[in-house]
């Protein structure tokens, strides 16, 4: 019988080219009336292609993980293999957990989507394109607050720990000269408050702001949501996410920036350089609610779990079922929720509606999402930034979707 050809060998483990197994027929399983594909192969022949040095997925159905794989290495020097344990830093991805908990404060109180936001910041903030209509957390959680990203200073509030530990401008790193001469690491609440705000060093009103209402994609609106949720509940934001979704979901390896992981364990973003493909220093930066979380696919696969299922987690419920359905409805434009993206996609033979985010900063390429329809969730890590959304960890996505189906029958016969 000609089938699809599914390597499927370790529900949870790691594959690269130093210690792939040995396969035998047994190890396959069967879907009639395609032509012969293994996902292993396929994703090791994508990761070569697009010269990917790791790469962690993981698929659920349902409440489980039906396969989760590590392929290749965490950092070229040493080689070390991924495993589906590895931290990754999530960019974007992160700004899920940015609005999973604006969801809860909201339910608890703390602040009403269509308020001023400066009713509950300790500084003023308006949109000079906008005054004196006040700017929302609903449109900090849409991107329609008319706040856009300055690349000159948002670059310059991105840094690394050199030898010494001392901080130093990963802008400097990456492009071998002097373009951020002084570089000052500042608390995310200090940054948005000279970013936003007409006496802060920061601010520029023609490159700071853009015309509001409109949808306009932004790290440091994401990071002034971050602020909001810490000053509308009196609890700093990093404890926020920790005490009210990391520990409740035994998120282990997840943290805030890289500081707190064994720097042998972590995936190390990764940049072209001539024909090679170099380790980048561990980063992070100011406005952090937008992108500064580090993860696993293990972790990042129990939260998608419970957004799948409507926020029940064994047994109980972080999130009310009400809750996780607003976050997720769109708001703006057919395809922004709270920070939730909603886009459809095509495979096989229709077009899917997928929920989620994609991550994409130096060195890292990341996404998570679910299709509702099927109950299905998939999450890709890797330590390179996507060339094309036409391959890399994007084709590793949408092909693991599409075989999702065959990868819960193998969960079952184990």
């Amino acid at each position: 019988m000609v089938g699809i050809l599914v390597g499927a060998i370790f529900l949870l483990g790691s594959c690269s080219p130093g210690n792939t197994p040995q396969r035998t027929e047994s190890d396959f399983i069967y879907l009639p009336g395609e032509s012969q594909f293994d996902i292993e192969t396929f994703i090791q022949a994508e990761i070569e292609r697009e010269q990917i040095p790791g790469l962690a997925v993981a698929v659920i159905v349902g409440d489980e993980v039906v396969w989760a794989q590590g392929f290749g290495v965490r950092n070229t020097k040493t080689q070390a293999p991924v495993t589906t344990s590895t931290p990754f830093r999530l960019a974007s991805v992160s700004k899920l957990f940015t609005g999973t908990a604006m969801m809860m404060a909201w339910e608890r109180g703390a602040f009403e989507w269509v308020a001023d936001n400066n009713d509950y910041l300790p500084f003023e903030v308006e949109n000079p394109l906008k005054a004196p209509e006040p700017i929302t957390p609903l449109n900090l959680a849409t991107h329609t607050s008319g706040i856009v990203e300055n690349g000159a200073i948002v670059q310059c509030a991105t840094y690394y720990f050199d030898e010494n530990e001392h901080p130093a401008s990963l802008a400097n790193w990456v492009k071998e000269k002097i373009v951020c001469p002084n570089l000052t690491p500042l608390e995310s609440g200090t940054y948005l408050e000279e970013y936003l705000t007409s006496t802060g060093d920061l601010y520029d009103e023609n490159l700071n702001f853009t015309t509001p209402d409109k949808f306009s994609y932004t790290n440091a609106g994401t990071a002034l949501a971050g602020y909001l949720v810490e000053t509308s509940t009196g609890i700093p934001f990093d404890t926020y996410l920790e005490e009210n979704i990391f520990q409740p979901l035994a998120m282990e390896n997840t943290r805030i920036g890289f500081k707190d992981f064994d720097p042998a364990e972590i995936a190390y973003p990764h940049i072209p350089d001539g024909d090679q493909i170099i380790p980048m220093p561990p980063y992070t930066y100011a406005p952090w609610p937008a992108g500064g979380v580090w993860s696993n696919v293990e972790d990042l696969a129990k939260f998608l779990i419970v957004i799948m299922n409507a926020g029940q987690y064994e047994g109980g419920q972080i999130l009310s079922a009400a809750s996780v359905k607003m976050m997720l409805t769109p708001v703006y434009d057919d395809n922004q929720a709270i920070f939730w993206y909603h886009g459809r996609q095509r495979w096989g033979r229709g077009v899917h509606i997928l929920k989620g985010h994609i991550g994409q900063n130096y060195g890292v390429a990341t996404l998570m999402f679910f299709e509702p329809a099927a109950d299905t969730g998939v999450i890709v890590l890797s330590n390179l930034q996507e060339r094309s959304r036409r391959a890399g960890a994007f084709k590793v996505m949408l092909t693991l979707f599409e075989h999702s189906e065959v990868l819960a029958e193998y969960s079952e016969t184990e």
